[in-house]
């Protein structure tokens, strides 16, 4: 008896229990007020540096994902709540914000602005399988050591195959065969571009390599371009500037910084010197490196054309494009969203589709397959294809090219990947 009297006045209890929260929300309903309900969310890591070096840059892209997330604030019926984790600009600090992401439950991390804190935060995610999505991170062991990292952005390598395409598409007269004025090298081939660089620079390497091999394949000339390398530290370059002049070439392909690049075409300008430059996408900032050199105007600039990944006026541009550039301009007031913002913008696209694809947002295997399988998804930068298997996105490039103290676009260089 006295085990089913317990039993009796536990079910009561619960039962009063019951009723009592049903009784709390009519009481609710009645004050027109709602039961206040935490909803599960999923959740999206910001893997980038707030502070350090490299805060200013990496605010661009932080910015352009939470427009997008002020746009896109759902999925799958859930709000999505972005986590934030300041990897400090430092490699080490790198490590400890990567594990925190994780630890907070993150479906997909985006970041980091910085190839070295990226791969830092490789070392932490990859074990783990963590889906990540590059913004502008650019260096290839980034895709290359984990099945689970993604990007937006092109690789630095394939810039060299854009530019290689720009020179042989919308420059034909640089690589004209019936040119007699243009000299002729060992093997009797004649020398249509010069490949500039500073020595020990890997990265100018690596897009020159691959602007060479490109430039020979769609030419179907091996010997069209000379490579001259320069010292670091050298300042003064006329000894160079005049080498390329006796080839005759009338292209330079000029991987480098934007300071760097600034200062050689401003070296050419002033003595004289009349070539077609041809940039990275570093010389975005060309313009910006004039003026922290005060120099008097622009006029040593005229016609530089760089890589870039966004124009808002670009012919690779979709109906999101539009969208972002609007966003941009109501949320934060810029008439000319920069290249970062637009790239922070698209990876927390391709994190929602990948998650949206799977249909779930805890399985990092099923999410990283729906991103292997992204074909052709509108984006701020142009339509952006994942299905090669190497995390690496398939993309048209735009060339911008400077004219009267303004980059506007000048070419769209459809995707060259072999």
């Amino acid at each position: 008896m006295k085990k089913t009297l317990c039993i009796l006045m536990c079910a009561a209890l619960m039962m009063g229990l019951a009723a009592c929260t049903t009784y709390d929300n009519f009481i609710n309903a009645l004050r027109g007020e709602e039961e206040t309900v935490i909803p599960e969310t999923i959740k999206i890591g910001i893997f980038e540096p707030q502070t350090g070096e490299y805060s200013e840059k990496a605010a661009e892209e932080i910015k352009g994902i939470e427009l997008a997330n002020k746009y896109f604030p759902t999925l799958l019926e859930k709000d999505i709540e972005l986590i934030y984790a300041d990897n400090q600009s430092d490699p080490i600090y790198a490590a400890e914000a990567a594990r925190s992401l994780i630890d907070a439950g993150c479906s997909v991390v985006i970041g980091s602005y910085g190839n070295i804190l990226t791969l830092a935060g490789c070392d932490v995610f990859e074990p783990m399988h963590t889906v990540c999505i590059g913004a502008t991170c650019t260096n290839p062991l980034i895709t290359g050591t984990t099945d689970y990292y993604f990007r937006v952005c092109v690789i630095d390598a394939f810039q060299g195959n854009s530019a290689a395409k720009f020179v042989t598409e919308y420059l034909p007269g640089v690589l004209n065969p019936d040119d007699p004025e243009t000299e002729e090298i060992e093997g009797g081939e004649p020398v249509r571009c010069v490949l500039l660089k500073k020595s020990d620079d890997d990265y100018a390497s690596s897009l020159i390599e691959r602007f060479q091999s490109k430039l020979s394949e769609l030419y179907g000339s091996s010997g069209i371009a000379s490579v001259i390398e320069y010292p670091d530290g050298e300042d003064e370059m006329l000894s160079y500037l005049a080498r390329i002049s006796d080839i005759g070439a009338q292209a330079v392909f000029f991987p480098s910084s934007a300071a760097e690049g600034e200062r050689v075409m401003y070296q050419a300008h002033e003595y004289g010197f009349d070539f077609k430059w041809i940039g990275n996408s570093e010389w975005s900032d060309l313009i910006t490196a004039a003026d922290n050199a005060k120099r008097a105007d622009y006029s040593h600039l005229e016609g530089a054309s760089f890589v870039a990944e966004f124009d808002s006026g670009a012919d690779s541009n979709t109906p999101m494009t539009d969208l972002f550039v609007s966003a941009a301009k109501t949320v934060y007031g810029e008439e000319n969203p920069s290249e970062n913002m637009a790239l922070g913008f698209d990876a927390y696209l391709l994190a929602l589709e990948g998650i949206r694809t799977a249909e779930t947002y805890n399985s990092p295997y099923s999410i990283r397959l729906a991103l292997l399988k992204v074909f052709e998804m509108e984006g701020a930068t142009g339509k952006i294809t994942l299905k090669n298997g190497t995390g690496d996105p398939i993309k048209d490039i735009v060339i911008e090219t400077i004219k009267d103290g303004q980059i506007v676009p000048e070419f769209t260089a459809a995707p060259v990947w072999n």
